[in-house]
């Protein structure tokens, strides 16, 4: 009896591997090799190395290889593309800066700087609102309400105030504005420095135009202007303490009416006062008046003047025979 001659372990391995592929004419000399190579390894050394099946339709390694590489350069340029046009300036999207907004509550003022230094001081029931950043040109906001400014000086860029009717530029100085949305009138008090006033929406370029509601101020001008004529009307100021009294509770009063005194105190402490003859309007007063509380300032006009007063909530009335 014939007996069988032991088959080669390494052949047998071969024609698993030969069995177990969909296609044989997939695989080429080199393939073969590679794979005895395998094979070869895994008898001699007792390690597992995995042999790559290859069915019909699968791309080869070095293929993958190259789009994967293509993908990756695509989605470079891609990004360095967008960069490009990310870290341009932004000239076409002048509308989304970021504006600030700041306001005072109706029972207190507001005290901030802005970024280049000048410091602001909002009246009660006022809003200013202004860029985030200023331009590299201008540094402008705009005002509703009443606001006094004392400016950081800055040649190379000129501070500008826009109200609803009225426009003011600086370079840098100090100046009150008030600008209310229900009045007549909108008014500058300057403290310091010089000022431009030009009637709004007059741009800035034609400020010169002929026709122009415009004027220059200087220290301790005022300036009201009256909305329905269209009229500037300049004066001087003379009792300058005035100007800063509604947020330094401070102002000197000499030989004035009792008519102005009511009006500055009307702003300083936010109430309303009323007279019960016009004969107390006429009243003259000399006095100081410093960090004092509302009831203190009244009982010293009570006292000086024989004048009788009632406070109910926000309202203050002013009683008495009056002066001739």
């Amino acid at each position: 009896m014939d007996k069988k001659k032991p088959r080669n372990p390494i052949k047998k391995d071969m024609e698993s591997v030969w069995d177990n592929t969909e296609d044989a004419r997939l695989l080429d000399d080199h393939d073969s090799d590679r794979i005895f190579q395998a094979i070869q390894n895994k008898k001699t050394s007792e390690k597992t190395i995995p042999v790559r099946s290859f069915k019909r339709g699968t791309r080869s390694l070095p293929f993958m290889v190259k789009a994967a590489a293509s993908f990756l350069l695509l989605g470079t340029v891609a990004y360095f593309t967008s960069q490009f046009y990310i870290d341009r300036p932004a000239i076409e999207t002048t509308d989304a800066i970021a504006m600030v907004e700041k306001t005072a509550p109706s029972t207190q003022r507001n005290h901030f700087f802005l970024e280049d230094g000048t410091e602001v001081w909002l009246n009660i029931g006022s809003k200013l609102t202004y860029p985030a950043s200023f331009s590299a040109s201008e540094r402008r906001v705009r005002l509703e309400g009443e606001g006094f400014f004392e400016v950081a000086e800055n040649k190379q860029k000129p501070f500008i105030v826009e109200t609803e009717q009225l426009n003011v530029k600086v370079l840098g100085t100090a100046f009150n504005v008030e600008a209310r949305e229900i009045g007549e009138k909108t008014s500058v008090s300057v403290v310091s420095g010089i000022v431009e006033v030009f009637a709004s929406p007059q741009e800035e370029d034609e400020r010169h135009a002929p026709g122009t509601v415009r004027t220059q101020l200087t220290k301790n001008d005022h300036v009201d202007f009256y909305h329905a004529e269209q009229e500037m009307k300049v004066s001087e100021i003379t009792n300058p303490s005035l100007v800063r009294s509604w947020f330094t509770y401070k102002a000197q009063f000499d030989n004035s009416t009792m008519e102005d005194v009511a009006n500055v105190l009307a702003k300083v402490y936010n109430v309303e006062i009323t007279f019960e003859n016009e004969a107390l309007k006429a009243c003259s007063l000399t006095m100081t008046l410093e960090n004092n509380s509302l009831n203190k300032t009244l009982e010293i006009i009570s006292k000086t003047n024989e004048i009788n007063y009632s406070i109910e909530n926000d309202k203050v009335r002013l009683t008495g025979i009056g002066c001739p």
